[in-house]
Formats: structure tokens, sequence, C-alpha cells
């Protein structure tokens, strides 16, 4: 139960855990805390200079003493602040003086709540509800590239197969909020704060929006509570003896049956079609019919799953392209890209020109993430890694020449000219991108795209 407690020592790793991520949570939620970031900043700079300056200097020694002496003085007062605003959020969570405000929105028709997180005590607080899920069932989340990366191999490997790719119907609104609230009030393992925390999130969505059923989109808390729901679902399939691949991510399935039987193939398919039924309906969930793609061998089809559009030849894959929906994106971004430069231009064609190269040079390369444990990196290769059909990205980069050609500066094409999505997914071309940069440039198509 300790783990699960609202202490200042787990909001404490909660905080070093964000930092991590690149979440900054000094400037949304201490700004006297970022007032000691700056003077320890300041004096780290001071530092650095005399440090450049002859090591034979008296007067440098003294000053680098002096200045570490500070250094050491306003670290330890930053220290001790934060751990007393720290202990003030503990405090307030759990003596129970905060107050969850939902707010909602529609997003493609589906109802979309966010829980206001002005306060520090609203945000830990969630964290650590999820913290204290995610370990106590393991809960894990997909990792995509785990996923697609082992379909390729079943999907190639020539063995008669049965491909279901399906779609849960609504399925955040479809779970049963009455089997979630009994499962977490019945769980001796969660502590008192934690279940009553997760109920009371559940009664201020049903006193405020009448919402009685599912559980709330929108909400990272929801995500883990799902997660947990079909737990029992996932593991029918990974353990069922003719299910040779099993992956969902969220509500999208793809299930892999190698049939064992010699019935024919029309009553397979209506065998595994009932077989997945009967485990939604336990959950009390139903099968997106529209969404529902099922390829038997010796069968032509395509069907897209995590960004990707698989092509189906003779029931095995043939090739591997962007979803419509991807490649879209990349035009809408090029568009915008010159639309912002024609902009910029007439006021400050400098800039104009210099955000056009690093915006068209941040779309055809790949660059590392910064702030992030993992080092992860992104681009047009490592987004989209597992294309195995390059025609999408020699599309590109003639539609990218085309507005290339349409700018009226010879010097400025020239330079553009060197920019291919093709060239840079297959040579994967690292470009390294400042942090602050990299913001500004995604800023045009952050809310665009």
């Amino acid at each position: 139960m300790i783990k699960q407690s609202f202490s200042e020592k787990n909001i404490r790793k909660l905080y070093d855990l964000e930092y991590r991520k690149g979440n900054n949570l000094e400037k949304i939620y201490f700004p006297d805390v970022v007032i000691l970031t700056e003077k320890i900043s300041y004096i780290k700079k001071k530092i650095k200079n005399y440090l450049r300056m002859n090591k034979h200097d008296f007067g440098k020694l003294i000053a680098l003493k002096y200045y570490r002496k500070i250094k050491k003085e306003f670290e330890k007062e930053k220290e001790e602040l934060l751990v007393k605003r720290l202990e003030l959020i503990s405090l307030n969570i759990l003596s129970n003086n905060y107050e969850i405000s939902l707010s909602h929105n529609k997003l493609k028709g589906k109802d979309i709540y966010t829980a206001n997180t002005d306060t520090p005590e609203i945000f830990f607080l969630l964290k650590q509800l999820q913290f204290n899920l995610k370990n106590l069932y393991a809960i894990k989340q997909a990792n995509r590239n785990f996923l697609l990366s082992q379909l390729k191999i079943i999907l190639s490997n020539g063995f008669p197969k049965m491909t279901f790719k399906i779609d849960i119907s609504s399925f955040y609104e479809s779970i049963s909020r009455v089997d979630v609230i009994q499962t977490i009030k019945d769980d001796p393992k969660l502590s008192l704060q934690t279940k009553k925390t997760i109920c009371y999130i559940f009664e201020c969505l049903e006193k405020k929006y009448a919402n009685k059923i599912g559980i709330p989109r929108g909400i990272g808390l929801s995500a883990y509570l799902a997660e947990h729901y079909m737990k029992s679902f996932d593991d029918f399939f990974k353990t069922h003896p003719e299910c040779s691949y099993y992956s969902r991510y969220v509500d999208d399935i793809i299930i892999v049956f190698n049939p064992a039987s010699d019935m024919s193939i029309k009553n397979i398919e209506k065998e595994y079609l009932g077989i997945i039924n009967d485990q939604l309906k336990k959950k009390q969930l139903k099968l997106n019919n529209h969404k529902k793609v099922v390829i038997k061998d010796n069968m032509n089809k395509t069907f897209d799953y995590l960004g990707y559009t698989f092509h189906i030849k003779n029931g095995n894959l043939e090739k591997i392209n962007l979803t419509q929906k991807r490649y879209d994106n990349y035009i809408q971004k090029i568009e915008l890209c010159f639309r912002s430069y024609s902009r910029q231009f007439k006021k400050c064609p400098n800039k104009a020109n210099i955000m056009l190269k690093s915006r068209l040079r941040y779309l055809t390369s790949n660059t590392r993430l910064v702030h992030n444990k993992k080092n992860v990196m992104t681009g047009i290769y490592f987004s989209n890694q597992f294309i195995t059909d390059y025609s999408q990205l020699s599309d590109l980069d003639i539609y990218l020449q085309n507005k290339v050609n349409s700018i009226n500066n010879p010097s400025l094409q020239t330079q553009l000219t060197s920019f291919s999505f093709k060239i840079g997914f297959e040579e994967k071309i690292y470009v390294n991108f400042p942090q602050k940069f990299i913001k500004e440039i995604q800023q045009l198509w952050k809310y665009s795209v």
C-alpha cells in the first residue's frame, strides 16, 4: 500500500519522471522554484566562463570558489522549497482538500472529457492513480513497433491462415462501468484512497454530465481501466491453440488463426467469428461489422492497422504502404510550409527562407527526441519504418519538387532540391535539431493536421 500512497516521496518520483519526459512542472506550478532555477543557471554560466580563463589566474580561482559556494546554497534552497511545495500538495490530497473539475467536448462524434489540472493537486492525484493501476495490474502500453514487426512476419510465413481485422463498437462507451467500479471496490490490493478517488471521479462525471455509461474518453485513467477490463479477453486469444497471432491496440484488433480442422472455409470463418463474438459478449461489447475484414487463403485484400496499409495477395503479405490518411498528412504539411513561407516572406524574407528550409529538412529527415529516457528517434524513416513499397515516398518527392519550382528564388530552389523523402528514408538521414527549434517548426502544423 505504501507504493500507492499520495506521499511527498511518491509525488517527488512522479515529478522527476515528468521532468525526464521533458515536462517542466516548475514553470506550470512552482514559479518561486523557477526563480531559483534561473539563479542557478546564471551562476553556472559564470562558472563556465571562469573555467575558460587562464588556469594560473589567481583571481579566477577566488571567483570560482565563490560562485561554486553560491551555487550550492541556491541548489540547497531550491531543494528545500520544492520539498515544502510537494509536502503541501501531499497534505492537500490526503486531507481531500481538492476538487476535480471535468470539462466536456465532442470529437468526431465522440464525447471527450478532460480533467482540469490547473492545480498541482489534481495533476499529481491523477498521475498517482495511473501509477497505482499500472503497477498493481502490470499494465503495459502495447509497443506499436513490436506488434507491427510480429504481424509482418506472421502474414509473410506462407502457412494457411485466416486473418480477422476487427474493431470494437464504441469501445470506451460500451465498457461496463458497474463492472469496473465493482472490480475496483472488491480488490483488496488497492488502497482505500485509490478506490475512493476513482469512484469520486465517476460520481463527478455522473453528477455534472448525467453520464452513467462506459468510462470517460480523454482522461488518462480510463486507458488503464480499459486495459485491465480487457485482460481476460486478451488472455483468451493469446492462449487459444489455433491462434498464432493476437494484438490489440485500444479497440483495434488483429487475430490470425491457423485452422487445424478439415472443416470448410465457410464453416471455419463462422466458427471463429462465433468465438470472437462470444468473448466480446462476455465483456458486454460488440463487433463493429462495418470495419470488419476477414482474409482467407488465396484472397486479395487490404486493411489498415496502426498507420499502415497491408496489401494481401493470395492470402499472404505482398507489400506495406502508408495509410491514405498518413500520406495526406504529409501533403498537407508540405502545403502549410509553403503557405507560411508566402505570408512570412512579405514581412521578413530571411526568416521565411530559414523556416521553410528547416521545416522541409525536418519532414524529410530523422532526429532524436530530447529529454527522453529511451532516446527515441523520429522522422521519415523511424516513423514509417515498416513500409516495403516506396512509391508513395517518390510521389511525395514529386509533389515537393513542384512546390519548390513555384518559388521565385533560384538560390533557395537549389537548396531545397536536395531534400527528399525517399532518400531521407533509405539513407536514414539524421539531423540534430535543438528542442526549442523543433517546437517552433512543429507549431505550424500542430493543430492543422
